[in-house]
């Protein structure tokens, strides 16, 4: 056996060993299991059990629970935003001296917990802005919209006032032509008010209030001044072709007229387009309903225009579809696959002159696709072909013929069942005995059939079946 200490020492090994043991369980409690690093070898490699155990202490794991104490307070905030560091010195300011560095700190704190939560109370008010296409921000990616958006919060939270600061929030935006429209509170909309004449990129603002929320509609509102002025030119120059007296729309010669010249709408093919349809545009607006429209403008004149297919003059049908007359005459029509874009349409029409076009000579037979086209088509270059009687009767052709009802069908062979009846009555009034020797013998029955649930005077006394049976002719 391998030597060891004397009793004396072991003695006090024990007695070191229990009192770190004691140590241990009254600070942790409960038995644990030795540690490697608790247990020491002599020079023989034996286990030393005389010398006390000297643990080390856990560094890391104290160094752990003070950095997750520090991580947790820093944080850990309350309700209105303020960490707990911060709530701590102003504890400690307010008790001390420094009283106005303290309120500082506070105000601070309040103030970043009113720009986390901007006023959103109430329905949007909608403001229109113009000069973002102006500035030189519009060369952007997006068009300068987020700069746009950042530069009115931040000149209109300048101007908020009171005590605590607020942050303006535009909470929907939406760029139509010329006009960026946002939304925004009714608080926040009186502080973006203000930024109106402000300088954006090289570009004044202009901020006012809108009607037509973000714009989605369109309308005279959202279009640019050039817009505008080029409309009522176009509105002018249509007043100028209209004769009010026969309700009738001059738009013959188009390409010729010097104002439109002037403008260069007929510069080109597709500008003539856009032109065309731009008119017919014009012509729907200036009116509230379709039957006002349909009562000022029953004729349209489209003469002399050089229309070889009317998908150019599409618009005329869709804008005017309860037109009466109308001039095609003059143009380069040649066939009727010219005219397809208006089969079906024009459900009203009565005239349409297409003299001077050259489908007269390359499709005798027009003049009947034209009629089958439209229904209510009656003259074709001043020439009545059919009348509104006759149409009529075409519709009424159309319909399915109704199965006739002719009532109850009696077939009476040579008149036996009328002879019959009428011998009968004049038998039973005068000669019943009689009737009854021809037309009864001992197997003849009777059947009576009698109404119980039909409607009978409530004064009238019970009906009794001894009359009916007494007339009954006796066997």
């Amino acid at each position: 056996m391998a030597p060891r200490g004397s009793r004396s020492q072991a003695s006090a090994g024990r007695e070191t060993r229990s009192s770190a043991l004691n140590s241990k369980s009254t600070s942790r409690g409960g038995i644990q299991k030795r540690r490697a690093g608790s247990t020491r070898i002599d020079t023989d490699g034996d286990l030393d059990m005389g010398t006390s155990a000297t643990r080390r202490p856990r560094v890391g794991a104290s160094a752990d629970s003070k950095m997750s104490s520090t991580r947790s307070g820093a944080r850990g905030t309350n309700s209105r935003g303020v960490s707990r560091a911060a709530q701590t010195m102003i504890k400690h300011l307010n008790n001390g001296e420094n009283s106005q560095l303290a309120s500082r700190i506070s105000s601070s704190a309040n103030i970043r917990s009113a720009k986390s939560k901007p006023i959103s109370s109430g329905p949007l008010v909608y403001l229109r802005v113009h000069g973002l296409k102006e500035s030189k921000a519009s060369k952007n990616p997006d068009g300068g919209r987020a700069d746009l958006l950042a530069f009115l919060e931040r000149k209109a939270s300048a101007f908020t006032s009171g005590r605590q600061k607020r942050h303006v929030l535009i909470k929907k935006s939406h760029l139509v032509g010329d006009y960026f429209f946002i939304g925004t509170s009714k608080e926040d909309s009186e502080e973006l008010l203000k930024v109106n004449t402000f300088v954006f990129a090289g570009s004044p603002l202009e901020i006012i209030e809108s009607d037509d929320g973000l714009g989605h509609n369109g309308g005279k509102a959202t279009e640019s001044k050039e817009t505008q002025e080029l409309r009522a030119k176009l509105q002018s120059i249509l007043s100028q072709r209209y004769l009010g007296g026969t309700k009738l729309l001059k738009l013959d010669m188009l390409a010729t007229d010097t104002e439109l010249v002037t403008l260069g709408m007929f510069a080109n093919r597709d500008r003539a387009l856009k032109t065309f349809k731009g008119l017919m545009a014009i012509c729907d607006s200036l009116f509230k309903t379709a039957k006002e429209k349909q009562d000022a403008i029953e004729s349209i004149s489209l003469a002399n225009n050089n229309i070889d297919d009317v998908t150019q003059v599409e618009s005329v049908a869709t804008t005017f579809p309860q037109l009466k007359n109308l001039d095609m005459s003059g143009n380069q029509i040649s066939n009727m696959q010219g005219l397809g874009r208006w089969k079906g349409k024009f459900r009203e029409l009565e005239t349409i002159y297409m003299v001077g076009n050259p489908i007269e000579s390359m499709d005798p037979n027009y003049q009947a696709s034209l009629l089958e086209w439209f229904p209510q088509l009656q003259s074709i270059n001043g020439t009545q072909l059919r009348t509104p009687e006759q149409i009529a009767e075409q519709k009424a052709a159309m319909f399915p013929t109704p199965i006739r009802q002719n009532g109850p069908d009696f077939r009476d062979v040579n008149g036996i069942g009328e002879n019959f009846l009428l011998e009968f009555f004049t038998a039973y009034d005068n000669d019943r005995h009689g009737l009854a020797t021809r037309l009864y013998d001992e197997g003849s029955q009777f059947s009576l059939s009698i109404d119980t649930t039909g409607v009978r005077d409530s004064k009238a006394p019970p009906q009794c079946l001894g009359h009916l049976t007494s007339k009954l002719p006796e066997t």
